[in-house]
């Protein structure tokens, strides 16, 4: 019998990796604040029904209950109040910043560039900016995508403020300020109906005998990989397709038997992508550190601060999921 029956699917559909968003998080602390449904929907100025369809989701996502229904109100549970209590503290963060920048007669205004590696495009950057807008829409943002080095030449140019991507540190801390947001691994993606799919204890060696999209020769990803295979005493792999596009890795994956290779926190993006699993392997040992790079300034940009602080939010709620 295959062991694909009795292993749990790790597709992007799976609920317990679908991300979870601002939104989810104030409408938990409003409902325990409030103490029900109906006076946190109108404190939050949002229908009940769409509060109380976001909180069963909410719960479904996460796999446990975080609310009591009692006839008197809504309690939350034991990990209600862990989940409401770090909910606060990511939520006050963001708010200690705006209020910080509140007293000032004309507000927030002004550009900042961002460099993003391809990954940061997808797994952290959209709620980053969705956030940014939110909370300062009189700031304007212009996104540079490009590689590791790429990024550090526009850095040292001056042409981007704020470097996202995996992190190289060995850069010199007279010049360069980093700091790490969360650890990353690599993984192997295959579509849903792959021959690998669903399979307990892949090896790497069953996986050389499917084309496979691999990250760019000399790229942080790729020199992982390629450790990882020596650890494991296979030969290197010959690879079909290099690119660090994470779209494309993802539509080829989708529609051929190819294999990809890509940072594990794209998981992160849930429905957005199509239908992909995450294969049955020990990718330990590809760790890298995902977070920002700065010039190394007397003074500090504001601007720049403000969505330093947003990343850093974001980014905790993609430390804390569990992709396995």
């Amino acid at each position: 019998m295959s062991a694909r029956t009795n292993q749990p699917n790790k597709r992007f559909t799976r609920t317990s990796e679908r991300k979870i968003g601002l939104r989810e998080l104030r409408i938990c602390v409003f409902i325990s604040d409030n103490g029900g449904l109906g006076r946190a929907a109108e404190r939050l100025n949002i229908a009940q029904p769409a509060v109380s369809r976001s909180l069963k989701q909410l719960e479904e996502r996460i796999g446990t209950t975080l609310f009591l229904r009692l006839p008197t109100g809504m309690v939350p549970t034991p990990a209600g109040e862990a989940f409401v209590e770090r909910a606060r503290h990511i939520l006050a963060e963001l708010s200690e910043l705006a209020h910080e920048f509140d007293d000032s007669a004309s507000g927030v205004r002004g550009t900042v560039k961002i460099g993003a590696m391809p990954i940061a495009t997808y797994s952290l950057l959209p709620d980053v900016l969705k956030e940014l807008n939110q909370l300062y829409p009189d700031i304007q943002v212009v996104v540079r995508e490009g590689s590791a080095d790429d990024l550090l030449s526009l850095l040292q140019n001056h042409q981007i403020d704020i470097a996202i991507g995996r992190l190289n540190l060995t850069l010199s801390a007279s010049t360069f300020r980093t700091e790490i947001l969360y650890t990353d691994n690599l993984c192997f993606l295959v579509r849903d109906f792959h021959p690998l799919a669903g399979r307990a204890g892949v090896h790497v060696s069953d996986v050389i005998e499917f084309p496979l999209v691999l990250p760019e020769r000399e790229s942080p990803a790729y020199e992982a990989l390629l450790t990882l295979y020596r650890l494991q005493g296979e030969p290197v792999p010959l690879g079909e397709v290099f690119t660090n596009s994470i779209g494309l890795i993802c539509n080829l994956i989708a529609q051929s038997n190819m294999v990809g290779v890509v940072p594990q926190s794209i998981l992160n993006l849930g429905d957005a992508l199509p239908r992909l699993q995450m294969l049955d392997m020990d990718f330990s040992h590809t760790a890298a550190p995902f977070g920002l790079t700065t010039l190394r300034k007397p003074d500090t940009d504001p601007i720049v601060e403000c969505v330093v602080t947003i990343v850093r939010g974001v980014a905790r709620l993609i430390a804390e999921r569990d992709y396995t």
